[in-house]
C-alpha cells in the first residue's frame, strides 16, 4: 500500500481527496445523481389528528375521536385480536385512511364499527 504525503494526509484528515483539492464525495455529486433522488417517492407524515365523525363511543366511557385514537387502540389490543382477519383488515383501511386514500377514511370508520360490535366493545 501507498503511503501519502503529508500534504495529501492533512488533505485527507480535512474531507479533500489526496490527489487534488475536491471535498471526497463531491466526484458522485453530479447532476446524473441528481435525477436519480428525485424519482424517490416523498414521504409525508400521515395525519393521525383527523378528527372522526360523530366519535365513536365505547360501552367503557372511552371515546375515539381521532384515527390517532383509533391507533392507539388496535396497538393496545391482545394479539389475538390483532391477528383477526377483520381486525386486520381494519388496520389496513386506518392506515390508507391516514395515507389520504380516496374513499377510505368512511370505509375505515365503517370498518371498525363493525368490528367493535362484533366485539362487543361499542
Amino acid at each position: 500500500m501507498r503511503r501519502l504525503s503529508r500534504k495529501r494526509t492533512r488533505r485527507w484528515r480535512r474531507g479533500l481527496s489526496p490527489n487534488n483539492a475536491t471535498p471526497i464525495g463531491a466526484q458522485a455529486r453530479r447532476s446524473d445523481d441528481l435525477k436519480l433522488s428525485a424519482d424517490l417517492p416523498v414521504i409525508r407524515a400521515m395525519p393521525w389528528t383527523r378528527r372522526l365523525t360523530p366519535p365513536i363511543a365505547l360501552q367503557n366511557g372511552r371515546r375515539l375521536c381521532t384515527l390517532g385514537d383509533v391507533r392507539a387502540m388496535i396497538r393496545a389490543l391482545p394479539n389475538t385480536h390483532q391477528q383477526d382477519e377483520e381486525w386486520r383488515y381494519a388496520t389496513e383501511l386506518l392506515m390508507a385512511a391516514a395515507e389520504g386514500q380516496r374513499g377510505a377514511f368512511f370505509r375505515a370508520i365503517e370498518q371498525i364499527s363493525h368490528v367493535l360490535k362484533a366485539d362487543g366493545l361499542i
